[in-house]
């Protein structure tokens, strides 16, 4: 680097031996980035033609979800240390169990979730779970048939996707227009299922901690 005076300051490369001040370096400078630009441009062209193949041959593209593993062949199968974990949900969801209940659940049995840093489950975690048609054999981006077999009975995500249904309408239209936060919503989490605590519960006008438990979090844990 060196100082130009009032000029300001310019950049000579000792790798390339080039002066980027004088009138040839800064047209190589140009050309450089615009020979950096192309290569990064193409690369991702390049990315998006290999996803595209990989899809019209019906397989996956990307990380692979909670309780798949890539089998011999490369075609997603089920993991046998998690896919159970899968199952349990829906089953769970299909007894009428909310999204906090599954991730409590899931979180007590040990599962985390395939997302980097093996998370534990939350109840946004299960929503993305429970609607990922991945499980029914199908790919994301127009959800198309894919190679991999179907992860979940097909009555099963049907009933699951019924209760779903029926309890959003239900929370829909019985949801208050406004709710009241906290210092620590979002913040606290349960010392046992690692699972994360909300609360708007009040006692003699005040929140307490020792209240942001909900019934069905007590009775998992009796």
């Amino acid at each position: 680097m060196e100082k130009l005076g009032k000029a300001g300051v310019g950049f000579v490369s000792i790798q390339n031996d080039m002066d980027y001040t004088t009138p040839t370096g800064k047209f190589m400078l140009v050309m450089q980035g615009g020979l950096a630009e192309l290569y990064s441009d193409n690369l991702s062209e390049e990315t998006k033609k290999g996803m595209r193949e990989r899809k019209l041959q019906g397989l996956y593209c990307g990380h692979l979800p909670f309780g798949v593993m890539k089998g011999d062949d490369g075609v997603p199968v089920p993991n046998p240390q998690t896919h159970p974990g899968v199952l349990k949900a829906f089953q769970l969801e299909d007894e009428g169990k909310s999204d906090l209940e599954v991730a409590q659940a899931l979180n007590t049995h040990a599962y985390r979730t395939a997302s980097p840093g093996n998370k534990p489950f939350t109840s946004h975690s299960v929503r993305g779970l429970m609607s990922n048609r991945f499980y029914l054999g199908e790919l994301p981006g127009g959800w198309l048939p894919g190679k991999h077999e179907p992860l979940v009975d097909s009555d099963l995500w049907e009933r699951a996707k019924s209760v779903r249904d029926r309890r959003r309408h239900f929370t829909d239209s019985s949801r208050p227009l406004t709710k009241r936060l906290w210092s620590f919503t979002g913040l606290v989490h349960c010392w046992r299922c690692k699972v994360r605590i909300h609360s708007s519960n009040i006692y003699n006008g005040e929140p307490r901690m020792g209240w942001l438990h909900s019934d069905s979090h007590r009775r998992l844990h009796t």
